[in-house]
């Protein structure tokens, strides 16, 4: 996509499709599931005992007949649904109490991770002793403890779902989670046997400790997640790690975000602090697996396969992200390429991002593609957390281009999806506010309205 040279007071791009036909549109804040409550009759309860654990806090619940730990971060991103990871722990060993699980997520670092990201970490135990297809409800079941907002977590959309497993976890990821892999982002598994998973869904995967996995031989473990992901090609090597790729289909391109990551070193035969900050940071962090025909605050029974996307790597694509204003209302983020940083580029389009309502900026600027384009085009983007006011935005910009003399001032465009797009109707009626703009792109907006200056 190439940018216009030129400004020009003309709107580009304007998408009117009825909110009732997207599938990532706004969160109303009064939606009650009723999946939640069914399950919730069947036997969630607590938590039964809270503690204060480094920064955040671990509780006890009880969800659908068994024992589960739930570590919650100082600080959840505003808003929640579509920035909350949520990292499910599979052991290898039942906990038997609090303190076992209490000193597992200090040890793996685990509470580090969630703080950093503002996340979940959930310690799950299985039904019996051991792990089988009842956990599988159990998952069903925290699932809809999640997204219900239970627990202080404030919903979530279930789009960064990642489980870890050690030995008879991982076993219990490999036989039953891979068919029941709809909503699951990526997986992490160390040692545990040479299974043979039975699901058809790709799901990207990070294995460790498949040399005592497997005592020689096929691994059967591995080739099945290298074929659902289509990464059938020879892998590059990253150190100790085997890095397997999606090979190019007929159209000459391949999906980055379909991959196995194999971690060959001897020392990694089980869950390791190491290990868990590896798989964290080289495959969860840029993966996630987002509805995108289901509004899944309308349906969360949805049976729709959620669809594989990569999160943008800032530092692979040459930028630099930044918040402003952290904590207040004029809140924006931006991603600046960096060559602006250093004083070597000139002429640099700016590119304007306004949420849906309910929304987080980030969620926006990655989730439709700017952050990926600017790799390409080389463009500043900014994601404000105001979305509808037009003299906040015209505002943003004045101050980018104070901030940034480098910006183009005839390249300035601006996109919005839903509210986002909803809020630009006072522009669109202001001709002065819109000769700001080289051009408009405007999705999911609910209505058209006249253009009196036109």
């Amino acid at each position: 996509m190439k940018f216009f040279a030129f400004r020009f007071p003309v709107v580009v791009g304007v998408l009117c499709l009825v909110w009732s036909l997207t599938g990532c549109g706004e969160q109303p804040g009064d939606v009650v599931n009723n999946y939640y409550e069914e399950i919730s009759e069947g036997g969630y309860s607590g938590p039964s005992h809270t503690e204060a654990v480094g920064s955040g806090t671990l509780s006890e619940i009880t969800v659908a007949g068994t024992r589960v730990y739930v570590y919650e971060p100082p600080e959840y991103n505003d808003p929640v649904p579509m920035m909350t990871p949520i990292v499910y722990v599979y052991p290898d060993e039942p906990y038997d109490d609090f303190a076992a699980a209490k000193a597992d997520i200090v040890s793996l670092g685990l509470n580090e991770i969630a703080d950093d990201e503002k996340g979940v970490v959930i310690m799950v135990n299985p039904v019996g002793r051991s792990w089988g297809p009842g956990d599988v409800e159990v998952y069903k079941a925290l699932m809809s403890f999640v997204y219900s907002g239970h627990s202080g977590l404030n919903k979530t959309f279930l789009n960064l779902q990642y489980m870890i497993g050690e030995g008879s976890g991982a076993d219990f990821i490999h036989t039953y989670m891979t068919v029941n892999a709809a909503r699951i982002a990526a997986v992490a598994t160390f040692g545990g046997s040479n299974v043979v998973p039975g699901g058809s869904v790709a799901l990207p995967a990070y294995l460790a400790g498949r040399a005592t996995a497997i005592g020689g031989g096929t691994d059967y473990t591995l080739a099945y997640y290298r074929g659902v992901n289509g990464a059938t090609g020879d892998p590059e090597t990253e150190g100790t790690k085997s890095i397997y790729a999606n090979v190019p289909g007929r159209g000459g391109t391949s999906d980055p975000v379909k991959k196995v990551i194999v971690n060959n070193s001897d020392d990694i035969t089980g869950f390791t602090k190491d290990g868990i900050s590896d798989a964290y940071h080289s495959l969860f962090r840029y993966t996630t697996r987002a509805a995108l025909f289901t509004r899944i605050y309308d349906d969360f029974n949805t049976p729709e396969v959620f669809t594989l996307l990569p999160r943008p790597n800032v530092e692979e694509l040459g930028l630099t992200m930044n918040i402003v204003n952290e904590g207040s209302n004029n809140r924006w983020y931006e991603w600046v390429p960096n060559e602006v940083l250093a004083n070597t580029a000139s002429n640099v389009p700016l590119v304007l991002v306004l949420h849906g309502g309910g929304d987080h900026e980030v969620y926006e600027a990655e989730s439709n593609g700017w952050v990926a384009m600017a790799r390409e085009e080389r463009f500043i983007v900014v994601a404000p957390k105001t979305n509808t006011n037009k003299t906040s935005n015209l505002t943003l910009i004045n101050d980018m281009i104070t901030k940034y003399p480098v910006i183009d001032k005839s390249r300035i465009y601006v996109t919005g999806f839903s509210q986002g797009s909803t809020g630009l109707s006072n522009t669109l009626n202001d001709k002065a506010a819109v000769e700001q703009f080289a051009a408009m792109a405007l999705f999911s907006w609910g209505w058209c309205l006249s253009l009196r200056w036109l």
